[in-house]
């Protein structure tokens, strides 16, 4: 079965952005979890910026990343909180609200896919390099360019997050869990070109490609 790739544009200082996180966990178990989600804070732009005194921030999830991706891939970030979905436009929009996410999320899951994606990774502690593998195996004939396009992200980081009550008061929450964060896209944000050798892409063609990445002391491997 396809997955579904949602790229969530959030930040901490963003009140109605837990309602964006449950909306799109919503969609995902509906999906059986089929979507593949990743979660930008972008720099310079005020709903990112890290919380300061009373309710400071641990950490800044904001990545020079996601304000590439933001800017190059979905033309500029029209409000938060805003997603893409497979980089398809829904309505002439890369980028829509949480009103069109399950609409555009269960139309792309719908679609077939000529490719399967298979990753694996190994982790050596000592040296904190990760080794990852990606297999692209193709089931269909694609006549297309495509780039491949690999991002590490983090689950379960537990820091300060604005949010709203019941009438639309913001408030902070101390202890708030946030899932699919970006920490680095190892590859260029727009992917790396799958290399003219792998050329017709057919059925049964393989694709391996292995990468190393150390990991920085921050991240929980």
């Amino acid at each position: 079965p396809k997955k579904v790739l949602a790229e969530e544009f959030t930040g901490v200082s963003c009140p109605p952005c837990p309602k964006g996180h449950k909306v799109m966990r919503s969609i995902n178990t509906q999906l059986n979890d089929r979507m593949v989600i990743i979660a930008y804070h972008k720099f310079d732009y005020p709903q990112t910026e890290p919380l300061q005194e009373p309710h400071k921030s641990h950490y800044d999830f904001r990545t020079e990343d996601a304000s590439e991706a933001a800017n190059n891939i979905f033309g500029g970030l029209p409000g938060m909180p805003y997603a893409g979905f497979d980089r398809v436009a829904v309505g002439g929009a890369l980028l829509i609200n949480t009103l069109g996410w399950s609409n555009a999320a269960t139309t792309r899951a719908a679609e077939a896919s000529p490719v399967n994606i298979h990753i694996t990774s190994v982790y050596d502690a000592t040296t904190k390099e990760a080794t990852i593998k990606v297999k692209l195996a193709y089931t269909q004939t694609v006549n297309l360019t495509q780039n491949l396009t690999l991002a590490i992200t983090e689950d379960s980081i537990v820091d300060r997050q604005k949010d709203q009550d019941d009438t639309g008061m913001p408030l902070v929450l101390d202890e708030y869990d946030h899932e699919h964060v970006l920490r680095d896209v190892v590859t260029p944000v727009s992917g790396t070109q799958i290399p003219d050798k792998v050329n017709p892409k057919v059925a049964g063609r393989v694709y391996e490609r292995t990468f190393k990445v150390k990991l920085k002391d921050e991240w929980k491997p």
